[in-house]
């Protein structure tokens, strides 16, 4: 636009002087050639004051996008920033609770004989601690997959996140099928028929605790860490 103009200007700066010229062709010395002279002038000024005042606004118009934008990119790494720092605590939250859990299932496991046994009482008590952080690894997935763009990885991060999830819910599906089996008083149950809780209070080189909650754990801290590094937003695809 601003080329245009500059064009239609010196154009009609051009045609003035020669409509000038020929108008004054003729007009030899005197009050005529004074006035060519003005008129010219006049015209000179004219138009490198329209050009000069084009320029100065395309240079506000052009700065006051470019602190906009500016502004707007900064707007966006902080809520990357935020958004990042939320997964990452609330991804190792949910971790830790649910390793907690673990921990202290593995100190109320009672011998009953030789064979170990759960209380109903405390195996509630462990899986309203793994609920939770079973539906907020769930929705902290789908956080991640909507907001896919913020992430340099989202689809390694979104499987970690998952595997996590699935494991914390497969023992939630063992508890609602096992749990009315409990009986007698206090109310327990064979550890060797919860298979999946068997396996979870395991030491973590003979469980699947390792490979499905610690070393997603691990690579989800990675892939963050690794993009908190890297404050621009990665290019859309």
């Amino acid at each position: 636009m601003r080329r245009w103009i500059v064009l239609v200007l010196s154009s009609l700066f051009l045609g003035s002087i020669t409509l000038l010229l020929l108008f004054f062709r003729d007009a030899g010395g005197g009050i005529k050639l004074e006035a060519a002279k003005a008129l010219l002038q006049i015209g000179v000024v004219a138009v490198a004051g329209a050009v000069v005042s084009i320029l100065v606004f395309e240079y506000q118009r052009k700065r006051q996008q470019s602190d906009k934008d500016a502004d707007i990119e900064r707007k966006r790494q902080e809520y990357r920033e935020t958004l990042l720092l939320s997964v990452l605590s609330r991804a190792l939250d949910a971790y830790s609770r649910a390793k907690k859990a673990r921990r202290q299932m593995r100190g109320t496991i009672a011998m009953r004989g030789k064979e170990q046994v759960v209380s109903r009482d405390e195996y509630d008590k462990c899986f309203d601690v793994l609920n939770t952080a079973q539906i907020d690894l769930e929705t902290l997935t789908r956080d991640v997959e909507t907001s896919a763009q913020a992430f340099s990885k989202p689809v390694e991060l979104t499987k970690n996140l998952r595997s996590m999830e699935t494991y914390l819910r497969a023992l939630i599906g063992e508890y609602e099928d096992w749990r009315s089996r409990f009986s007698g008083e206090p109310a327990s149950l064979p550890l060797g028929e919860l298979q999946h809780l068997a396996n979870f209070l395991m030491k973590s080189d003979l469980s699947k605790f390792k490979p499905e909650m610690v070393e997603p754990r691990r690579r989800v801290q990675e892939l963050i860490r690794a993009d908190l590094l890297h404050p621009s937003l990665p290019a859309p695809n």
